[in-house]
C-alpha cells in the first residue's frame, strides 16, 4: 500500500512549510476538539481539516470535555487519551499507517496521552497536530509522545489571550502552555514547529457571532478555526501561511507587555543582543526580564527561564543571519531550496 509522501521544504533555517499530497482512500484525519466543543457543530472544523488532509476521510472524536469544570474536564481528557491509545493500538498496523490526529486545546491532551500509550508499545500512527495545545510545556509524556507518530507538528501562538492569561494562570498553577511557548530545546528531529501570529487574524473570518470585528478575532485567537486554517494554509503548496517570527521570546511568569523607564540603575545587563535586546537582572528582588530594542518587556520571571529563552532567541536570529547570509551568496535568486521527500511506504 503506497501513503502519500509528506514533503519538508525549509523556508529559513529553523521554519518549515509542509506539504502532503493527496492522500488516498485509506488515509484517516481525525480531529480532537478542545474544552466544551464536543456537543456541538463542527462542520467547519472538518471542513478546514479536509483542505490540510485532501482526500482523506476526515471524522470527529468526541469525549466528555464539555462541562464546566475546566480541572474535571483535564483530568477526564488525560483518561480519555489512555483509552483512545489502547483503541489505536488495537488497530491493524496498516491501518495507523495511514492515520493522522489532529487535536486543539485540552484536545490535544487527548492525543498526547494516546501517542504515549502508543510509544510505551513500540507503535505509531503517522502524524499528529497539537493545537494550541493546553498541556504545560514540560509535560512528562511529551517525549514518549514524539515517538508514538512518525511527524509531530506542533501550531502555537503567543497571542492566544486564551492560553496566556487563563490557562497560565489558572490552569496548571503558573505553568506555560505547549501552545502558547512552543516545544522545549532540544526539540526532536521529528518535530516540526510553527507560530501562528495574531495578525493571522485579519485574513481570515470564521463563521461564528462577532468574528466580523478585528479585535474580537485578535481576543479569540483561541478559537479552532484559526489554527485549522493556518494548518490548511501550511499545508498547500501555494498558501498563505506567513514566516515564523524570529522575536518570538518563550514566556516565563505570565507577562503583560509594558515600556520600562530602564537607567540601569537597579537593573543589572547580564546579557545583550544586537540591535538592542537585553537580559536584565534585578539588584533587589532577583527577578530577571527580557526588554526588546524599544525597552519593553517581552518576558520576565526566574534566571534559568530567562537565560533559556534568551539564549533560544539569540539562536534564532544566528540562525536568521546564517539564512540571508546564505541566500546573498547564492546570488539572491529568492528561489526556493529543495524539498526534502520522504520515501513513501511500500
Amino acid at each position: 500500500m503506497n501513503h502519500p509522501v509528506i514533503r519538508h521544504c525549509r523556508a529559513a533555517a529553523s521554519s518549515f512549510v509542509l506539504a502532503a499530497s493527496a492522500a488516498t482512500a485509506a488515509e484517516t484525519a481525525i480531529y480532537v476538539p478542545g474544552w466544551c466543543r464536543n456537543g456541538g457543530d463542527s462542520a467547519q472544523e472538518l471542513a478546514l481539516l479536509a483542505e490540510a488532509f485532501p482526500g482523506a476521510r476526515c471524522e470527529a472524536h468526541s469525549w466528555k470535555g464539555d462541562g464546566v469544570d475546566f480541572w474535571a474536564c483535564r483530568d477526564e481528557a488525560d483518561a480519555e487519551g489512555r483509552r483512545f491509545g489502547a483503541a489505536l493500538a488495537a488497530l491493524p498496523e496498516e491501518e495507523r499507517a495511514g492515520l493522522s490526529l489532529v487535536g486543539h486545546s485540552l484536545g490535544t491532551r487527548v492525543i498526547v496521552r494516546a501517542l504515549a500509550a502508543l510509544a510505551v508499545e513500540g507503535k505509531t500512527v503517522r502524524r499528529a497536530v497539537l493545537l494550541a495545545a493546553a498541556l504545560p510545556e514540560d509535560d512528562p509524556d511529551l517525549a514518549l509522545a514524539s515517538r508514538g507518530c512518525g511527524e509531530l507538528v506542533v501550531i502555537s501562538s503567543q497571542g492566544d489571550a486564551m492560553l496566556k492569561w487563563l490557562y497560565g494562570t489558572g490552569g496548571e498553577g503558573l505553568a506555560q502552555a505547549l501552545g502558547l511557548n512552543g516545544w522545549p530545546e532540544p526539540v526532536p528531529t521529528n518535530v516540526v514547529q510553527r507560530f501562528l501570529p495574531p495578525s493571522f487574524t485579519d485574513g481570515f473570518v470564521p463563521d461564528a457571532p462577532l468574528m466580523d470585528f478585528t479585535a474580537m478575532r485578535r481576543l479569540c485567537l483561541h478559537y479552532a478555526p484559526f489554527y485549522l486554517r493556518y494548518l490548511a494554509d501550511l499545508e498547500n503548496p501555494g498558501g498563505a501561511a506567513p514566516p515564523d517570527d524570529p522575536d518570538i521570546v518563550r514566556q516565563g511568569f505570565p507577562n503583560l507587555a509594558f515600556p520600562t523607564i530602564d537607567a540601569e540603575v537597579w537593573w543589572v545587563v547580564e546579557d545583550r543582543l544586537e540591535p538592542g535586546w537585553k537580559l536584565e537582572r534585578n539588584t533587589f528582588f532577583g527577578q530577571w526580564r527580557i526588554l526588546d530594542p524599544d525597552g519593553w518587556r517581552v518576558a520576565w520571571g526566574d534566571e534559568a527561564a530567562m537565560r533559556r529563552s534568551f539564549n533560544e532567541l539569540k539562536a534564532r536570529h544566528a540562525e536568521k543571519a546564517c539564512a540571508e547570509s546564505e541566500a546573498t551568496s547564492s546570488g539572491g535568486s529568492g528561489a526556493e531550496p529543495p524539498s526534502v521527500v520522504a520515501p513513501s511506504s511500500p
